[in-house]
């Protein structure tokens, strides 16, 4: 809450009584963190000076730290920044300063009164300078002119913050109709919207930051919707298809395959604006099943743990597959999953089938 700094004179200097002022200030409600004019009727003091004379202004403010803190300059030096102005010929001097600025004050420091006294551009001493004068102020401090967004989410996800440019980006089912940020700002700072209110981010939103010294900087709140797909969907090597599952691939090739588990080179698909890694098209070993990672638009992950396998031959293999009646064949028996699994040989016993003859048993091999 902003305290006004109500400035008047303490000790010798204001109207009462019909007695002239000597010193006075200009608006009388002005605060600390204003424009304010300091007025110094010279004639009404016992200070001298001829009509030639310049008047200079000694200052510094009393807070917390004690008196004549933050003085504006050395009392020996004279220069424009102590100046005053004539302000009725030579008989009222004036000098218009904001104290925050002038006394170099830091933002929050409370401040208590100005201390001040004058001084003519002759050597200080004797009738050259004035008593202390002291314009007490009620308790009031420095404005804060911090007026930064520090952070900005929506559902948990933070934002960018890039200079007067916000960017967030969340998934792409979000409905961004209604989104109601959590924001924070500088310390003694406010912000309208507030946060917490719905907006519709269909197009960008501004935010206003009000300072507590009443600046304000404007901020451009965007949404970027984001896709969360993250699947596998389709894996094959040499075009045969393998069984996806929710993080698992399985693919098995046939008995006869030229393709050695050691050298696969997959085909893969992924869901729309994801990407996998490794890339399609990248041999790898597949002795041992191999993880992918998939990554949605969103950053999102998703592993899948890939295993390809060769299938096991059929009992029995002709090559040529359907040989014709003057053709050599040769016969793969595969002892697998039968009763002579563990044999240490295995013979042969065949026939052939005619047209005149069936199951005409010809010779035992």
């Amino acid at each position: 809450m902003r305290k006004s700094l109500l400035l008047f004179i303490l000790l010798t200097g204001y109207l009462l009584n019909g007695i002239a002022q000597t010193v006075w200030v200009e608006p009388a409600n002005a605060t600390i963190n204003n424009e304010i004019t300091i007025y110094f009727d010279k004639e009404s003091s016992s200070f001298w000076t001829d009509g030639e004379a310049k008047i200079y202004l000694h200052a510094g403010v009393n807070t917390t730290a004690g008196h004549w803190k933050n003085v504006n300059d050395a009392f020996s030096n004279l220069n424009d920044s102590q100046e005053m102005t004539a302000h009725e010929g030579t008989k009222v001097w004036k000098k218009t300063i904001t104290p925050k600025e002038y006394f170099s004050l830091t933002e929050g420091t409370t401040v208590y009164s100005i201390d001040l006294k004058f001084r003519n551009q002759y050597d200080p001493g004797g009738n050259n300078e004035t008593g202390n004068f002291e314009l007490t102020l009620t308790e009031a401090h420095v404005f804060h002119s911090e007026k930064e967004i520090t952070s900005f989410a929506i559902n948990g996800q933070g934002a960018q913050i890039s200079g007067d440019q916000i960017s967030i980006q969340i998934p792409a089912e979000t409905d961004i109709t209604s989104l109601s940020p959590v924001i924070e700002v500088s310390e003694h700072a406010t912000i309208s919207p507030a946060s917490g209110t719905a907006q519709d981010f269909s197009s960008p939103v501004q935010y206003v930051v009000t300072a507590e010294d009443g600046s304000e900087s404007t901020y451009t709140a965007s949404v970027t919707q984001l896709s969360i797909a993250k699947d596998i969907i389709l894996f094959t090597v040499d075009d045969i298809e393998a069984t996806i599952g929710d993080n698992t691939v399985s693919l098995v090739l046939p008995y006869n395959t030229s393709i050695g588990l050691s050298q696969v080179t997959p085909t893969i698909e992924v869901s729309p604006e994801a990407s996998i890694s490794p890339l399609s098209g990248v041999e790898r070993d597949f002795t041992n099943p191999q993880t992918y990672t998939v990554t949605a638009e969103n950053n999102s992950t998703k592993d899948y743990t890939i295993s390809i396998t060769i299938a096991d031959p059929p009992m029995l293999v002709t090559s040529p597959e359907n040989p014709s009646a003057d053709q050599q064949v040769s016969i793969t028996f595969n002892a697998k999953g039968t009763a002579l699994e563990n044999a240490s040989k295995v013979y042969l016993h065949y026939c052939v089938i005619n047209t005149s003859v069936k199951n005409e048993w010809i010779d035992y091999g």
